[in-house]
């Protein structure tokens, strides 16, 4: 492992001249200065005054953080870099070319295992991360290896993990066209496509089903990406994996599908969607046999309730306590929210009724036909004959 760098170490100025790509500086601080392309350094520190106008206005850096007093003279990164690394973070393209030329290795690791690919792939840099995985020639033509794709960090995560997780899109095709995998796993069990499936990322998850991904991959605890997504409420992103292929109704390992979990968590338009692309509304999950209707009831997710009704769920279902969607809510104190929610639904149907008679010509020709909010056209008769009943 390389030495840390004490303040004011050549290596710490050659990482930081690195970061903001400018490769004059780089070159002088290894051929007149001695630096090492290879160290590692937590502790970066700048020339102060003497080159603050070089290093000043360059926002590409990742340590570009120059007050009204200017550049500060130390700059910290615990896990510590390396000069591709910090290259790559500023999405320093030529810088990181160079710096293959001068034999700096693709594959170094810093103290969280990362690796400058990683860095580039989690920060969407598309050209570096294409660069480095390319084969190359160093300064003497001597055949360069190029990045190894699917290295993982401490916590698991590879280059296509940070990339999923970050939303790059085009960075993941690169990726996957080069060579790494897409099901790979993370130290929680988690694949790219659940990375980003979790964060709602739906230009990834596009990305990775169309380059050969399962749409019903499961990840911790048997969840599918269908399901972690719809417990976040991703809805984008549940559309996509349903277009992809996705199951909608497939189960995690205590049983509960992705319909049930966004009603627990009160996503409505998730539902929405779920219900569009065919889930089973009133499936019953978990010990207590509880419907999506119920676990929105119990949440007290009005929207959700109101939205499985309209969908024509049985709301007199009762699980294995005995208690129906309603009585849940009354234990825990969501009982007049949902009943005044129930009430709405039922009064739009019994007006979407009398619209329906009145326009079969069988009602009443004393019918007027009024506006209800911006909503609904109703009978006034019919709809006043069919709420008296």
């Amino acid at each position: 492992m390389a030495a840390h760098c004490a303040a004011g170490d050549v290596d710490s100025e050659l990482v930081f001249c690195a970061s903001i790509g400018d490769d004059e500086q780089v070159r002088r601080r290894v051929y007149d200065g001695g630096a090492n392309v290879n160290t590692l350094v937590r502790t970066l520190v700048s020339e102060g005054a003497k080159h603050q106008s070089t290093f000043a206005g360059h926002a590409s850096s990742p340590w570009a953080q120059v007050s009204s007093r200017g550049l500060p003279k130390k700059l910290h990164y615990d896990d510590g870099l390396s000069p591709m690394m910090a290259a790559a973070l500023g999405g320093n393209t030529g810088t990181v070319k160079l710096l293959l030329e001068l034999n700096a290795l693709p594959d170094s690791l810093n103290l969280a295992n990362e690796t400058a690919l990683m860095m580039a792939a989690g920060s969407g840099k598309e050209r570096v991360v294409q660069l480095l995985l390319q084969p190359g020639e160093d300064k003497s033509g001597q055949a360069m290896r190029p990045a190894t794709a699917d290295l993982a960090d401490l916590y698991g995560f590879t280059a296509l993990h940070k990339a999923a997780n970050c939303g790059h899109a085009e960075v993941c095709r690169i990726l996957v066209k080069n060579g790494a995998s897409y099901s790979a796993r993370d130290k929680a069990n988690m694949t790219p496509l659940l990375l980003a499936a979790a964060q709602g990322r739906v230009g990834a998850v596009t990305v990775l089903l169309e380059s050969g991904a399962s749409a019903d991959s499961r990840g911790a605890e048997g969840a599918t990406a269908l399901a972690v997504a719809a417990a976040q409420g991703r809805t984008g992103a549940c559309i996509a994996l349903l277009k992809g292929g996705a199951t909608v109704d497939l189960t995690d390992e205590y049983g509960v599908t992705p319909l049930a979990l966004a009603a627990e968590m009160g996503h409505t338009s998730t539902v929405t969607e779920l219900l569009r692309f065919g889930a089973e509304l009133d499936r019953r999950v978990l010990e207590e046999q509880r419907s999506a209707f119920h676990l929105a009831c119990f949440g007290g997710h009005r929207d959700c309730a109101a939205e499985l009704l309209r969908a024509g769920c049985d709301k007199s279902l009762v699980d294995s306590t005995g208690q129906t969607g309603l009585g849940l809510a009354n234990l825990t104190g969501n009982g007049q929210v949902i009943a005044e929610q129930l009430e709405e639904v039922e009064q739009e149907r019994l007006v979407a009724l009398s619209v329906s008679i009145c326009q079969l010509g069988l009602c009443s020709s004393r019918c007027v036909s009024v506006q209800i909010g911006l909503k609904f056209l109703c009978c006034t008769c019919c709809a006043v004959a069919s709420v008296g009943t």
